[in-house]
């Protein structure tokens, strides 16, 4: 069944992740992978050690930075992961990776015209990417701009629709709207997917 094959899959890639690192002892990039899968599978003290040991070897690997910031920003907070982004965006100002994620833990921060403009710089280098879109449709909705909210929603075409994060926005925009109908099919989504989202169950019942 899919448990078995998810499984095998795991064993496979453990195995995978371990050979590379017999060979590659040595390479910054493949710890930066080990370090990723092992916070995708839930192992959140050896993603670390694996991004610690990536920036030990390459000191100047954007992507190692990138992976320690992340994980500063999961252990001791936002104020703690910019500098790593900071560092990592000095090294190579065009990283979309890395300006996503920074963008993303400047809006966290609250500082949103900063967020905008990195946001911008994101779409200047990639002008379809969907995060960057989503994170200005947020700002907007924040400012109480619902139409233009919409907008900018419509232009991640879709590839989002997935994530609670965009569940919630669009539910919010619905109810601003005046469609209950739309906002209560969104937010039912959000609400299965976490049944412990307290504001997401209350737009529910408003809904």
């Amino acid at each position: 069944g899919t448990t078995v094959c998810a499984a095998i899959e795991a064993v496979a890639s453990r195995a995978a992740f371990n050979r590379a690192q017999r060979l590659s002892p040595a390479d910054a990039e493949t710890w930066v992978d080990i370090g990723r899968y092992h916070l995708a599978a839930g192992d959140q003290a050896a993603g670390i050690a694996a991004a610690d040991r990536a920036v030990a070897l390459a000191p100047d690997n954007v992507k190692a930075l990138t992976l320690r910031a992340e994980r500063t920003r999961d252990q001791y907070g936002l104020a703690a992961a910019r500098p790593w982004f900071e560092r990592a965006l000095a090294i190579d100002p065009a990283a979309v990776p890395t300006l996503t994620e920074y963008a993303a833990t400047l809006a966290d921060m609250g500082e949103a015209r900063h967020m905008l403009s990195v946001s911008r710089r994101i779409l200047a280098l990639q002008p379809d990417h969907p995060r960057a879109w989503f994170m200005q449709a947020v700002l907007a909705a924040r400012a109480g701009r619902e139409d233009l909210a919409r907008g900018l929603l419509a232009r991640t075409e879709g590839r989002l629709d997935h994530q609670p994060a965009t569940m919630l926005l669009r539910g919010i925009l619905h109810l601003d709207g005046g469609n209950g109908v739309l906002a209560a099919e969104s937010l039912a989504k959000l609400v299965a997917l976490q049944p412990d989202n307290d504001q997401a169950r209350l737009l529910l019942g408003r809904a």
